[in-house]
Parts: structure tokens; C-alpha cells; sequence
């Protein structure tokens, strides 16, 4: 539920200093009593995750394994093993709703949906500092703050099998104790040697086991100043990674980052999501890539390309498998997910793996692909079977194990990126949040269990191919077992062309250590396979920091036979920006081969080569936008090459390929000289040059982004809002005339002039928050006189003369605007059959606010017109005329046979009125209702009615008295009638906290996680629906529920229930090969039965209010 906003403005404002100044710290809080492990009930949790087998879909002969259970490790966000093969769990107890002892906790990982009383202030967060100000600020009492953000922690723990039986033995708490109120979720964890890496909110840790007892001895923070928003739960650091440079890659979701390096530099990324990099030790902090939103995990291929899933925003929007590339912007704010549309992230399908290819700025996503994306690997050669090799494995986490799936991913090559080969479910029914290869080739699985907080449990699953080369298998973990540091230069070399990956970069890293410049050359000049030859390249790419010289072979390389290697040795020499390869380099962006031009792109944005221009242009003009990514590296190569002089000077161009690279290079550099293409032929680059001025922002261009509200020819929407807000950020008198004229202009665009109107609207006290991006741009305080004084003259005519939605937007103008004299215009309109239904009621609601002497002929009109809406907008208009006198026609409605529509108004009207009459008929329906005569569609509003007199205080506790104790429906039955469906189908859509379409399918979508509500109004009845929203456990629709049904014969049969009568349960359930089949059994046969939980939120009901509930209630009882 939203709550008033209760943060100083004046406070949010400054742009020097923290948000709030951070009172003294709590006292300590003793931290809460952790879950440890060899404690409770081993043996249920090995036959619960025994029975969990048995509901998994997986391919046949695919032997899977319960390899470790709670209370071995719980609440398990992300897994990592070590090359003993000991496996690191990242666990959390800090999460928002964990349950204990059956009751929900604060935990300390919050997020905006259960507290958007904070939201202005976690948007204009900038630094941990700003969020720790801001959560004093909302919880000043320092127990109540210690009980809410430090008591829970997260840890790292260590499993192991120390037997060699096949299944972990032993666990260990390898590093615990964070609970500081900024910490968490601790989500990410990489495991080398004896040292690990952890990425927990608001730092990157390093820890090292000097003594291998699997405890750390030493922890040290590299890095700090992640999470700087609250943002959403979950969406915290991970997905550690080893690139092929050596460098540790990890991502932050949209709770953005304010870091300074260790070399002073400070890195802000505050709005959106990113992807980074550094040295193991912390040094050389970057931001690789930018614009996304929750990436959870990270994985390079063999060829060192960076792939994550990185997930929608539950609106209708898809999650995307994304090539991650360097200065790549994926498209996502943070501040998209508050509006209800979601912003540009919608409205220009900036998502979409087709249409988002259009927006230049971008890199779009290979594939829509996954509802949940969060654990994702990839076959390192030698896992599983040969079936197996080349493939991704991403799990899907969907709240349940139901539904949730991890899946096989195959990619081929689509120029200088990738398109998605085939996909599949590898394994179906396990609430996976990550998936790994270990030492020995299996794939391990870990599962949460069970709801979206925790519950303190969790497994780890093996899966092993039958085919499986388990000899070359064996291999590989004796390699990774012993490790590298002891073999010989040549056995290295050797092992650079291992099947292996691991060991392969394992060998890189040795060879790059030891400084071996001579076995690394060879190898990249002579290995014995491509592969070889690119990890020589690579590790030469690691040595040159300290010996630089060792690059002349690697330019060489720029014009070896083999494609890869070409293109590899150009990525090397950008990472280290030699400038001497700038001619060669230049060369290769006419390369055959997409993945060398690509590189070539990149590694000029790096060395600034003047020359290099012109090439780049040719490259772009000869892609012709077709390949996204090669067109992503000639822009950065342009923006690090070109000045804005020359950019702007392709403004000619004859190519619309080239005239957008070189608007997109220019945003880059945030130079305004942008604008010379906001007047192109070609919409779709003015549109490209119309976002980098206003969303970069380039405050010098917006004028001339403004000056385009006199062109004719832009019809495009996106467009028009950007001109249109432009000229609200001006905020000068002639920028509300410009508005002005534009809105009254009958032959200038629908969307645009209504557009204008709204900002007129909002003109005095501008929202610290963009009116578009929502991102934290606070305007100056300005009267509403310049406003008022443009529209004042041209408020008649756009009234009476504009379409339908302009007329509305009018309306609200003028009343906002105070706009006196415009009240004939607003009476007409009102009287007008033919305006819309919307405009009409605005006009109502218009006159009243103005308290106009139009106010009762209005209000008569609307009282007489066909349409119950208006006609219960119009009671609300009489009262407010003449309130005595209007309580006569409320009362006449509500004892007629009116609409529920007019009904429901007229209780509305009686709730505005202040008169002692009012009072009386209102405690007259409160006895109605007490007695059961209140028809149930108008429940809710005499009871909303009621609670705001105190008067009638008495009348709201016997009826409340009144619910029988033993219906737990009771409280929420007002809402089971009488909502509106179309309000209800957008807040089914849109609502921020609700997000039904997460997970349910409706007029669209294709979520399946849930199910189908699509025609639930045909099968099920409003109580039904309302017991699924507010007790989700009570019902779980068929098909959705996995029960675990201990038979009289001592048998158990565990699967997802299809079916139930009186006399028998259908059940699917999974044999030992993986394969469904359908199971029929009596009832009378059942001795014991459990079930599940449905992963739908039980705390909905909390979230939003009973007008809300009622709306949603409705619109899916429509829905036949």
C-alpha cells in the first residue's frame, strides 16, 4: 500500500551532501540465534529431497542425485566449488519475509515495494552513505532500526565430501556475522585455491585459508560503495567470474554503485545496473557495461564471450539472454519500474529481441528467453557428455518448483554475436537459484526449496550422463586437484589445449604468473589448437602489464590466418590501449571475419585514434545497422576517435547508419553538438539524437530539442514527449507559450498536445522526478503565473474544439491551473453528449475545485445524461453546490434500483459532505450494513465512508465486532463486489507492489508460472478469487500443486496433482528415468498427505488496499 510521503523535499534536494545526516549509530543488537548446521532433522530432509526426484523432469538415463540437504546449508542464493571440489555456499538469513517460527521478519534486505513511503529518497540516493542516512531517517528509533537492519546475517559456508561416497558428509561456516545494516544479499561467491571472493552489499570481500581447514583466517574489503539503493529485493552483487584477461568480473543489479577505486577513481553508476571488473586484489576498478536490471549470474565461453539472463520488470515485458560487450548499455533504469508503464523500457520495447535492435543506443538481447533468470554456466568441455558440450545452463527461478526449470541453451554465430540455436528444459520442478559444473564433470543444481524469503532449506542435486567420459572426467579433477603451480613450462603448454576450460585458463593464469613470456608466445603463435592459441594470446595480454614489450608478438598476430586469433589479439591490444598497433588495427576493421572487425572497433575507442575515423564511418555505413553489436563497436570506436566536430559533420551523411553511430557517439561524449541532427530526414535518427539530449541529459541542446515543437512532420510519440518535456525543464514563460501553442493547434499531434497540457498541468512545483525517466532531476521552484498566463487565452477554444483526450488533459489544467472564466467552456463540455466520458467528468471535477457558479447547472446536466459514471460524478458535483439540498437526490438513489455505478457515487458524495444531514444518512447505511441489507457491491464504500467520521466510530467497531472469528474471509468479503474491472485489469498489470503478471497469464502475456487466469471468471466464482489473493495456500489451483501422498502400503507417491474427486487424486509424478507418467489413487488408500506452498506471496494482501482488491476481483471474475 502506498503511504503518504513523509521526507523534507529541501533535504532531497541537496546535491553536495547526504540525502539525510545519519544520526548517532544504534547500539549493538545481539544478532539472532543462527541456523547451524548438523542441527535438526537430516533424515527429513534427505526424504524430502529424496520425494523432490520424483517431481523433476529430466532427460532419460540422466542419473540425479541428492547430493547435500538442510541442515547441511539453507537458503542457499549462489554456489561455487573450489578445485578440491569442496562446494562455497553463499547463504541468506537476511531476507525481507523470511519466516521464523512460522512468523515473517524484517530480515534487513528490504525492498521499495513494502515501503514506497521511501521512495523519493531511495531514487535520489546516490551513495550507501545517502541510503543509511535515509534508513535513520525512517526508523529515528535506534532499537527498532538494530531490529530491523541488524540482527539476521548472511554467511558463507563450506560442504564437502570428505568420504568419497558421492554425497557431501561435512559442513563447515567458513564466514559469518554480516549483518551490518547496509550488508546484503551476500550473492555471489568464487572459490580459487585458498582464496574466495563474495559480493555482499556494499562491498566486494576477499577471504583466504591459510591452513585449508575450510574457515577463513584472513577477510579484507577490496572494494565498497555497491548498493546504493534499495531498489528491489534481490537485485544485489554477483555473478564472479574469471575473465580470460585474469581480471574478476562481477554485476551489480539496478541498486547501483558509487566506488572509489583503489587508485582515487570514482566510478558512478546510480540508476541502473552494471557489469564490472578488477584485478583479484581489487586494483583497476571498471565499469565494463551498463542498463541492466538484474543479472544475476555471469559466464564466459570458450572464445572469452560474456553472456548473462538478466530479468523483466513484470509488465508484460520479457526476460533476455544477453552477449554482454564492452561499453555496452542494455537500456533499463531503475526508475522505469515506478511508472505504471514502465517508460521508455515499454514504450520503445527497448526489451524486445527484435524491435530493441532499432534503438542505436543499445545492445539489444540475443533472445526473450526465461521468466526468473538467475544461476547460469556453461559447459566447460568435459561436463556431462559430448551430448552436452557447447551448451549453456541458466536457471529459471519462478517462485516454485513447479514451474521453475533450468534450462539447456545452444548458440550459433550471427555475425560478430549470436542467435539462440535451440532451447530447452534440461531439467523441470526444482526452485533452482543457481547451477554449476563440479570437478568430476556432473552438473550440480542448487535448490532454494521453497518461497521467495527463505525458509531455511535447501539442496544441492547431481546430474551425470549416462554416456559420460568418466576416464577423461577423471582427468580433469586430478588436473584441477593438484593444481598448476608445480608443473613444468612444456606440461603447461601442453595443457593450454586441454578439452577442459578450466584447466586450459588455469594453465594461462600459471604460465602468466610465472611471467613465462616465451611458452606464452609460442603457444599463441604455434598451439596445437585455436583454442591454445588464444589462451597464448590472452595470457600474453596478462603479462604485458608488466612487461609491455611482449605485445609485438601479439600485433603480429593482427594478421594471422586463423580469424579468432586475429580477433583475439585485437581485444588484448585495447585491453592494454597500444597505440601501437593503431595502422594494423584500422586494417582490421575490413576484416572478413565480424569478430575482428568488432574488436578492431573496440580497441581503437581505446587507443583515440584520429585516423581511424573514416574507416569506422565506411564500417558502419557498410553494416547498415544489420549487426548490433559490430554497430555498438564503431560507435565506440568513434567516440574515442572522433571529435564532436567531426561527428556532427556526418550530419550529411547520406547513410542513416552512419548519421545515428555518429548521434550515438556524440551522446557519448555528452557534447551538444547532438543537435545538428535533430532536424534529420530520418525519424528514427532524430529520435536517437532526442534521447541523448534529454535522457543523458545535454542541458546546452535542449533548447534546440525544444525548437522542434514547431516542426509538423514529427509524428512519432516518442518524440513529441522528449519535445514537450524539454520545454517543462526550460521552464521559461516562452517555453508554456510554446506549449500553449502547440496544444491548441487542431493539425498538431494527439498524443503531443495532450502531452503539453499535463506539463502545463504540473507546471508550479516541479516533482524532484523527471516526468518521463523518473530519475532524480529536481527543477527550481517556479510560480504558476507563467502558465496560467499563456493558457488562460486558449483554454476556451481547446475545450471546445480538441479531441476527447486533449479535452480531458484540458480540463485538469484548469483546475489545476486555477484557470477563473473558463467555467462556460467546462459547463458546455459537461452538457456535450457527444465528448468523451472522461473529459466530461474532468470538467465536473474541474468546476468544483474552482467552486465555479456553473458547479449546479453541471452537476443537473450530469445527473440527467445516460451514463451512470457521470451521473454519480455528478451527485459528488450537487453535494458540493448546494449540500443540503443534494442530500435529498442522494438519498433518492440509494433507495432506487440505480446502477451499482451511481450507487456506489452516491455514498461517495455523502463521504464529501460535512453536513450534520449527511452524518445521519450515512449512520443509517452503517446500520444497513451491521444488519446485512447493504447489497454487497456497496459494502465497501459505506464502510470507507463511515471510517472517516468520528461520529460514527462506535457503528465501524460493532460491525467489525461482528465477523465471525471463524471465517478468516471475513475482513475482506466488502471487497468481493462491485469493483471496477478496467481499473482492476491495471492494476493486475501494472500495480508495483501486486505484480500479478509476474506470473499470471491474462489478455496476454505469456507467464506461465501461475496459472492461466485468462477465463477464470468461467470456472471460478468471486469467493474463490478472493480466498487465492488473500490466502494463496488455501487453494492451489490443479496442475500447480506438488503433493506428496504416504499410501497405506507404506509407499509414497509424490508429483503434481492433475486432478481430485471425492474418491481419487491424479497425480503426475516422474520415474527414475525422468519421464511423466500419470498415477491414479484412491483416496481411502492415502494415509498421509502434504503440500507445497504456492509461490504467490501471502503478504499481497498487505500491499494493496481493499479498493484495490475489490477492482482485481473484479476484472478476473470477467474473464470468461
Amino acid at each position: 500500500m502506498t503511504r503518504p510521503l513523509c521526507i523534507s523535499i529541501a533535504a532531497l534536494l541537496t546535491s553536495t551532501a547526504p540525502i539525510f545526516s545519519a544520526p548517532a549509530a544504534a547500539p549493538a543488537t545481539p544478532a539472532a540465534a543462527p541456523v547451524a548446521h548438523g542441527d535438526g532433522k537430516a533424515e527429513a530432509g534427505a526424504k524430502d529431497g529424496a520425494n523432490a526426484i520424483k517431481t523433476m523432469k529430466f532427460d532419460a538415463g540422466m542419473k540425479v542425485e541428492l547430493w547435500a540437504n538442510e541442515p547441511m546449508l539453507a537458503n542457499p542464493v549462489s554456489f561455487a566449488t573450489d578445485e578440491r571440489g569442496r562446494w562455497f555456499i553463499a547463504e541468506s538469513f537476511r531476507q525481507e519475509g523470511r519466516k521464523v517460527n512460522g512468523m515473517p521478519v524484517a530480515g534487513g534486505v528490504v525492498d521499495n515495494r513494502g515501503h514506497m513511503n521511501w521512495l523519493d529518497a531511495d531514487i535520489a540516493s546516490r551513495t550507501t552513505d545517502d541510503r543509511l542516512a535515509m534508513m535513520h531517517k525512517f526508523y529515528p528509533d535506534p532499537k527498532k532500526f538494530a531490529e530491523n537492519f541488524e540482527t539476521f546475517e548472511d554467511r558463507i559456508v563450506v560442504i564437502e565430501d570428505t568420504k568419497g561416497a558421492g554425497r557431501a558428509d561435512k559442513s563447515t561456516i567458513f564466514a559469518d556475522g554480516f549483518r551490518d545494516a547496509l550488508d546484503g544479499t551476500g550473492a555471489g561467491i568464487l572459490a580459487r585455491g585458498n582464496e574466495v571472493w563474495w559480493t555482499c552489499i556494499p562491498s566486494l570481500w576477499h577471504f583466504t585459508d591459510s591452513n585449508g581447514d575450510s574457515k577463513s583466517d584472513k577477510q579484507e574489503k577490496l572494494l565498497s560503495g555497491f548498493g546504493v539503493k534499495f531498489a528491489f529485493r534481490g537485485h544485489d552483487m554477483h555473478g564472479l567470474r574469471f575473465g580470460p584477461d585474469g581480471k574478476l568480473y562481477f554485476s551489480i543489479g539496478d541498486r547501483g554503485l558509487n566506488v572509489k577505486s583503489k587508485e582515487g577513481k570514482q566510478s558512478e553508476v546510480s540508476d541502473t545496473g552494471a557489469i564490472l571488473r578488477c584485478n583479484p586484489d581489487g586494483t583497476d576498478f571498471e565499469v565494463f557495461a551498463t542498463g541492466v536490471r538484474n543479472p544475476q549470474e555471469l559466464v564466459f565461453d570458450e572464445l572469452g564471450n560474456l553472456f548473462t539472463g538478466d530479468n523483466n520488470s513484470d509488465s508484460g515485458d520479457k526476460a533476455r539472454f544477453v552477449h554482454l560487450v564492452e561499453g555496452g548499455d542494455c537500456g533499463w533504469r531503475m526508475t522505469f519500474q515506478y511508472l505504471d508503464d514502465r517508460g521508455p523500457w515499454n514504450r520503445e520495447l527497448l526489451w524486445d529481441d527484435k524491435e530493441g535492435q532499432k534503438a542505436r543506443y543499445i545492445v539489444p538481447p540475443i533472445m526473450n528467453l526465461s521468466n526468473g533468470p538467475s544461476g547460469l554456466t556453461y559447459n566447460p568441455g568435459t561436463g556431462l557428455s559430448k551430448k552436452y558440450a557447447g551448451k549453456f545452463y541458466l536457471s529459471d527461478f519462478r517462485g516454485g518448483a513447479g514451474a521453475s526449470v533450468v534450462h539447456e541453451i545452444a548458440l550459433e554465430p550471427a555475425g560478430s554475436t549470436f542467435k539462440v540455436k535451440d532451447r530447452r528444459d534440461f531439467v523441470k520442478g526444482v526452485l533452482t537459484t543457481d547451477v554449476e559444473f563440479g570437478t568430476d564433470g556432473a552438473l550440480y543444481v542448487l535448490d532454494w526449496v521453497e518461497s521467495w524469503s527463505g525458509v531455511d532449506k535447501g539442496r544441492i542435486f547431481k546430474f551425470t550422463a549416462p554416456d559420460a567420459d568418466t576416464a577423461k572426467q577423471a582427468e580433469v579433477k586430478k588436473l584441477l586437484a593438484e593444481g598448476m603451480i608445480a608443473r613444468s613450462a612444456t606440461e603447461l603448454e601442453n595443457l593450454l589445449a586441454n578439452d577442459d576450460q578450466r584447466v586450459r585458463q588455469a594453465a594461462q593464469f600459471q604460465l602468466a604468473t610465472k611471467g613465462d613470456a616465451d611458452t606464452l608466445t609460442r603457444a599463441a603463435k604455434s598451439g596445437q589448437t585455436t583454442l591454445a592459441r588464444i589462451h597464448g594470446v590472452w595470457g600474453l595480454g596478462q603479462f604485458a602489464k608488466q612487461q609491455p614489450h611482449v605485445l609485438a608478438t601479439v600485433v603480429a598476430l593482427l594478421d594471422d590466418k586463423d580469424a579468432e586469433v586475429r580477433a583475439q589479439a585485437a581485444r588484448v591490444l585495447g585491453d592494454r590501449s597500444f597505440k601501437g598497433a593503431n595502422d594494423k588495427l584500422v586494417a582490421l576493421l575490413k576484416d572478413a571475419h565480424p569478430r575482428a572487425r568488432f574488436y578492431a572497433g573496440i580497441a581503437l575507442s581505446k587507443t583515440g585514434h584520429k585516423a581511424a575515423a573514416d574507416p569506422l564511418f565506411a564500417m558502419l555505413a557498410e553494416n547498415e545497422d544489420k549487426d548490433p553489436i559490430l554497430r555498438h563497436a564503431g560507435i565506440m570506436g568513434l567516440a574515442g576517435c572522433a571529435d564532436a566536430a567531426a561527428l556532427a559533420a556526418r550530419a550529411k551523411d547520406p547513410s542513416a547508419a552512419v548519421r545515428g553511430a555518429a548521434v550515438v557517439a556524440l551522446r557519448r561524449q555528452k557534447s551538444p553538438q547532438v543537435a545538428a541532427f535533430l532536424k534529420d530526414a530520418d525519424q528514427s535518427v532524430v529520435l536517437e539524437a532526442a534521447r541523448a539530449v534529454h535522457d543523458v541529459p545535454i542541458p546546452e541542446a535542449m533548447p534546440a530539442l525544444a525548437a522542434l515543437i514547431s516542426e509538423k512532420k514529427i509524428a512519432n510519440h516518442n518524440i513529441l514527449l522528449r519535445i514537450v518535456n524539454a520545454h517543462y525543464r526550460l521552464g521559461q514563460a516562452a517555453n508554456a507559450k510554446a506549449l500553449t501553442a502547440f496544444a491548441a493547434d487542431n493539425s498538431a499531434n494527439e498524443v503531443g498536445r495532450k502531452e503539453a497540457l499535463i506539463a502545463l498541468a504540473a507546471w508550479a512545483n516541479p516533482d524532484p522526478k523527471d516526468r518521463l525517466l523518473y530519475l532524480w532531476r529536481p527543477l527550481p521552484q517556479r510560480p504558476n503565473a507563467d502558465a496560467t498566463a499563456a493558457l488562460t487565452p486558449a483554454i476556451a477554444g481547446i475545450l471546445s474544439s480538441a479531441p476527447g483526450s486533449v479535452q480531458e488533459s484540458a480540463a485538469v489544467a484548469t483546475a489545476k491551473l486555477s484557470l477563473r472564466g473558463s467555467g462556460d467552456a467546462l459547463l458546455a463540455l459537461v452538457a456535450n453528449g457527444k465528448a468523451g466520458k472522461a473529459a466530461r467528468t474532468e470538467s465536473l471535477h474541474a468546476l468544483a475545485l474552482l467552486k465555479d457558479p456553473n458547479l449546479a447547472k453541471a452537476a443537473k446536466e450530469a445527473l440527467t445524461d445516460r451514463d451512470p459514471k457521470l451521473r454519480a460524478e455528478g451527485l459528488k458535483a450537487l453535494v458540493a453546490s448546494d449540500p443540503v439540498a443534494a442530500l435529498t437526490t442522494v438519498s433518492d438513489v440509494l433507495s432506487s434500483n440505480a446502477p451499482v455505478t451511481e450507487k456506489q457515487g452516491a455514498v461517495a458524495a455523502l463521504a464529501e459532505s460535512k453536513t450534520p444531514e449527511a452524518e445521519k444518512l450515512l449512520a443509517g447505511l452503517m446500520d444497513n450494513l451491521i444488519a446485512g441489507k447493504i447489497a454487497p457491491e456497496v459494502q465497501l464504500d459505506v464502510y470507507d465512508a463511515a471510517k472517516k467520521r468520528p461520529g460514527l466510530s462506535g457503528r465501524v467497531k460493532q460491525w467489525t465486532d461482528a465477523l465471525p472469528k471463524d471465517d478468516p474471509l471475513a475482513n475482506f468479503r466488502l471487497s468481493i463486489a462491485g469493483g471496477d474491472p478496467d481499473r482492476g485489469k491495471k492494476i493486475f498489470r501494472e500495480h508495483a507492489t501486486a505484480q500479478c503478471f509476474k506470473c499470471h497469464k491474462c489478455e496476454g502475456g505469456d507467464s506461465l508460472v501461475g496459472p492461466d487466469l485468462s477465463k477464470i471468471g468461467a470456472t471460478k466464482d468471486r469467493e474463490y478469487i478472493l480466498e487465492s489473493i488473500i490466502f494463496p495456500n488455501k487453494k492451489i489451483s490443479e496442475g500447480f500443486q506438488i503433493v506428496v501422498l504416504e499410501l497405506a502400503d507404506k509407499t509414497t507417491v509424490v508429483g503434481r496433482l492433475l486432478n481430485e474427486t471425492k474418491e481419487q487424486i491424479q497425480v503426475e509424478t516422474v520415474d527414475g528415468a525422468g519421464k511423466p507418467q500419470t498415477v491414479n489413487v484412491a483416496v481411502k488408500n492415502v494415509k498421509t498427505r502434504t503440500s507445497a506452498p504456492s509461490p504467490m506471496p501471502e503478504i499481497l494482501r498487505d500491499q494493496i488496499t481493499r479498493q484495490e482488491l475489490r477492482d482485481v476481483v473484479e476484472y478476473l471474475s470477467t474473464r470468461k
